[in-house]
C-alpha cells in the first residue's frame, strides 16, 4: 500500500434513525475524496441493542473513488463502549488487520477528540501514522479537566501534525490548555448554492442584529 494513505475515522454519521447526525462530518469526508485517491473513510456508530453481548456488523462501499467502510457495534451496553476509546481502539485495529482491508495510513484524521480523537491517536500509535484532529466541539475545554480523560486527551492534542479549530475561540482554548497543541483555524464553511450574501444598509440607529442558522443533527 503507497505510503500517502489517509485514513478519516467519524463517530457522528448518519444513521437510518438519524439521518442528519454528524451530515457536515459526512460532508466535509466527501469533499476530501472527491479530490484525491487513496482515501479510506471509517464510520463507527456505536447502537444500543437488546443484545448484551458486542455484535459488530461491517459494510463496505465505494465513497468518490475511494472506500468507505462503516463498522455497526450493538450492544445494551453502548453507554459504557462509547465512552471507552481505549476498548474501541482495540475493536477497530483488529477489524482492520483481521479482515486485511491493507489499511497501513500515513496520516489518520479523527474528527472531535472525544471518542475519535483519542482513539485515533491511539490507533496511529499501533499504525505508525500522524494524526489530525478537526475540532469543532465547545465541550473539548471540559474534556481536557476530566480526572479519567485529561491526560490522553492532552497527549492527543499534542502529538497531532495539527489541530484543525473550526474558530479562533476554540483554538485558544485548546492551546491553553494543552500548553503547545499545533491549532490552526478553518472556519466553517457556508453553502453558497443556499445561502447568498446580501448586502444591506446601515441601521439608523447604528444597532446591528446577528442571526445564527444551524443543524446540529
Amino acid at each position: 500500500m503507497p505510503d500517502n494513505q489517509i485514513l478519516i475515522i467519524s463517530f457522528w454519521n448518519p444513521t437510518a434513525k438519524s439521518p442528519q447526525k454528524g451530515i457536515f462530518i459526512e460532508e466535509q469526508a466527501a469533499a476530501i475524496c472527491s479530490l484525491r485517491d487513496n482515501i479510506i473513510f471509517l464510520q463507527v456508530n456505536v447502537l444500543t441493542s437488546n443484545r448484551l453481548l458486542l455484535k459488530k456488523n461491517i459494510e463496505e462501499s465505494t465513497f468518490y473513488n475511494n472506500k468507505r467502510i462503516i463498522i455497526n457495534l450493538y450492544t445494551r451496553l453502548w453507554k459504557f463502549l462509547y465512552v471507552d476509546p481505549w476498548r474501541l481502539s482495540r475493536i477497530i485495529y483488529r477489524i482492520i488487520k483481521n479482515r486485511d482491508y491493507k489499511i497501513s495510513p500515513a496520516i489518520i484524521h479523527s474528527n472531535v477528540i472525544f471518542p475519535c480523537g483519542i482513539t485515533g491517536y491511539l490507533l496511529a500509535r499501533k499504525m505508525g501514522a500522524k494524526t489530525i484532529i478537526s475540532e469543532h466541539w465547545s465541550k473539548s475545554g471540559k474534556l481536557l479537566k476530566h480526572p479519567l480523560y485529561k491526560r490522553i486527551a492532552i497527549r492527543a492534542y499534542r502529538k497531532c501534525f495539527a489541530v484543525i479549530c473550526v474558530s479562533e475561540f476554540l483554538s485558544h482554548k485548546i492551546s491553553r490548555a494543552t500548553g503547545d497543541a499545533n491549532t490552526i483555524v478553518i472556519p466553517n464553511i457556508i453553502n453558497t448554492e443556499l445561502f447568498t450574501y446580501q448586502p444591506k444598509p446601515s441601521p439608523d440607529n447604528g444597532n446591528l442584529c446577528f442571526m445564527c442558522v444551524a443543524s446540529w443533527r
